[in-house]
């Protein structure tokens, strides 16, 4: 199948290519407390610990892009929300521009750059 699908670049970059052991042939003669003195079975005496399991079940990265999207999600609530009585976020009244031109900086940093807007706003959330 390889050489029907494959280029003869490919092919013969293929047989150029050396067996990759997969696992070491010197740790087959060694015996288990060998193995377990050369890569760290002190350790696992020890047993785990209550962090080693918090990493185990909750992945540094998976936890580094929770707190970063809700990071995000809030901040954008936060700017363009506002909490009604009822407890529930309601959008904040939107102002039209007075003009379409828009500089470079106006589009990448609008806080520190902002936008002139009419002063009545164009649309409101309906009560």
């Amino acid at each position: 199948i390889c050489e029907t699908l494959t280029s003869q670049s490919t092919l013969s970059m293929l047989s150029r290519c050396k067996d990759y052991p997969l696992f070491d042939p010197e740790v087959a003669q060694l015996s288990e407390e060998d193995i377990a003195a050369k890569y760290g079975g002190e350790k696992l005496e020890e047993g785990l610990r209550f962090w080693d399991i918090i990493a185990i079940v909750f992945p540094t990265r998976l936890v580094c892009v929770v707190v970063i999207t809700l990071y995000f999600v809030l901040s954008y609530y936060h700017q363009h929300c506002h909490l009604s009585d009822g407890g529930e976020f309601l959008p904040n009244a939107l102002y039209a521009p007075k003009t379409s031109d828009f500089s470079f900086l106006q589009a990448i940093f609008p806080d520190s750059f902002p936008i002139e807007t009419v002063t009545q706003p164009t649309w409101s959330m309906p009560t």
